[in-house]
C-alpha cells in the first residue's frame, strides 16, 4: 500500500526543469517563487484547494 506524504505538492508540469549548479551555498535566506517570498522558518500549508504562506 503506498504511503501518503504528510505535505502537499503543487507542480506546474509533470517534468522538473534542469537546475543550474553554482558553488555558492546559502542557509536561512529568503527565497522567492512567482512573487511570493518564503522567509526562513515561515509556514507553508497546502491542500487540494491551494497553498497558504505565512507572512
Amino acid at each position: 500500500m503506498p504511503c501518503t506524504p504528510p505535505f502537499g505538492v503543487k507542480a506546474l508540469s509533470s517534468n522538473p526543469r534542469t537546475s543550474t549548479k553554482s558553488s555558492q551555498k546559502s542557509v536561512d535566506v529568503a527565497v522567492e517563487f512567482d512573487r511570493v517570498t518564503l522567509r526562513p522558518r515561515a509556514r507553508l500549508v497546502a491542500d487540494a484547494d491551494g497553498v497558504l504562506v505565512e507572512r
